[in-house]
């Protein structure tokens, strides 16, 4: 309860941003105020455990994205299922969407997918074939594809729907200019891209996003962003006209000199993580007054909440589910945020950290008292992976 108290009382301590008209919220975080540890249990109440049903069809590999939509639960495994797996938010299985495979309504290669929320529409991104795959959400069934096309040389690799329109990345590999662009739309009847927004010389001439490991589109609860790696501008593409959400200030936040420098790299992200540079917003989520992001430094995550009310932040150096471990055992490996709804966020174990989860389950570290435990005891390494949703409190 103390820690609890304290951590409400943080909130209101210290001003380090402020409101911009027209240009969002300004933070710099050089006079955020610093905690060590933002607990679970400040932000949430007790969780639920989602285990997915498995069965021949519904086997997953790894999770690579999820999205939930009305009370069904997407998955896109690109590289063991390489297909959409739909299940209840109770972990039912309900169907597979999108085949590998050169006939209609088959991908050669799935690299992104989004829903339609106004026509009840899935839609697949082929990223090899440059083609978005569109699905009835209902029956499962192939409606039609479209081919992306526009004359500027940009690939599209990841897409978000968002307030009627149709959102892509931009990714230019063999068109070096000023003039390419981050973010454009696309028409949903034709593939054609007819929008552009914001120059790369806006992201320190940075141009190839498909290298980043995140997807630059956010949907935060109540609205959807768009960050880009080496992007200290967040945007949001939830209103009729893409506008700045939230800018980044900080002196150790990777300029356009220190990226020309390692654009020659071919291991960019791993002489990144030798620095102690800030490079990378990402992982937004809205609930009730509060904004809460992360963003890279070097090797490390740090952990931001902002009061949007007071334009007051804290900066955290590590964030403890206590729900599920106890406080001493921060280190243990941390659940992969999912999705983030209205109402709170659901986290996964994927496949490849069931081994860590099995392990706090035997020794003891995971409390008896969370959801499903007993079933959780079941679990083998070859297990789909394990979901929690979490409310936000009110």
């Amino acid at each position: 309860m103390k820690i609890q108290l304290l951590t409400i009382c943080l909130f209101f301590m210290l001003s380090c941003a402020r409101r911009i008209p027209e240009e969002g919220y300004l933070i710099n975080i050089e006079n955020a105020n610093h905690e060590s540890t933002l607990f679970y249990s400040s932000i949430f109440g007790q969780g639920k455990t989602i285990i997915l049903e498995e069965n021949e069809e519904s086997l997953i590999g790894m999770i690579n994205k999820m999205q939930v939509y009305k009370d069904t639960i997407f998955i896109l495994d690109k590289h063991i299922a390489k297909c959409i797996l739909l299940f209840k938010d109770d972990g039912k299985f309900i169907r597979k969407i999108g085949k590998i495979g050169n006939g209609p309504g088959e991908c050669v290669s799935i690299s992104d997918f989004t829903i339609d929320s106004n026509k009840n529409e899935l839609y697949i991104l082929d990223y090899y074939k440059q083609s978005i795959l569109k699905f009835s959400i209902s029956s499962g069934e192939f409606i039609s594809s479209i081919n992306i096309w526009n004359n500027k040389g940009s690939l599209v690799g990841e897409l978000a729907f968002s307030n009627g329109s149709l959102y892509a990345d931009a990714n230019f590999v063999y068109n070096s200019s000023k003039d390419n662009f981050l973010l454009q739309k696309i028409n949903q009847i034709t593939g054609e891209c007819f929008e552009f927004y914001y120059s790369v010389e806006d992201n320190k001439g940075w141009e190839n996003a498909d290298m980043a490991l995140l997807s630059p589109f956010y949907f935060t609860g109540k609205r959807f962003l768009f960050s880009g790696i080496f992007m200290n501008r967040v945007i949001d593409i939830s209103k009729e006209i893409p506008s700045t959400y939230l800018v980044f200030e900080s002196r150790k936040f990777i300029d356009s000199k220190k990226l020309n420098e390692l654009k020659s790299s071919d291991e960019i992200i791993l002489d990144l993580m030798k620095t102690n540079n800030d490079y990378h917003l990402n992982t937004f989520i809205e609930y009730g007054n509060y904004l809460h992001f992360q963003y890279t430094q070097g090797n490390s995550i740090k952990f931001v909440i902002l009061n949007i009310n007071t334009n007051e932040t804290i900066l955290y150096n590590n964030i403890q589910n206590d729900y599920i471990f106890s406080t001493d055992k921060s280190s243990f490996y941390f659940p992969q945020l999912g999705y983030a709804t209205k109402d709170g966020i659901y986290f996964y174990y994927n496949t490849r950290s069931l081994s860590d989860l099995i392990f706090a389950l035997e020794k003891g570290i995971i409390s008896k008292d969370i959801d499903k435990y007993n079933e959780l005891l079941k679990l083998s390494e070859d297990s789909n992976p394990i979901l929690f949703y979490y409310r936000f409190k009110e």
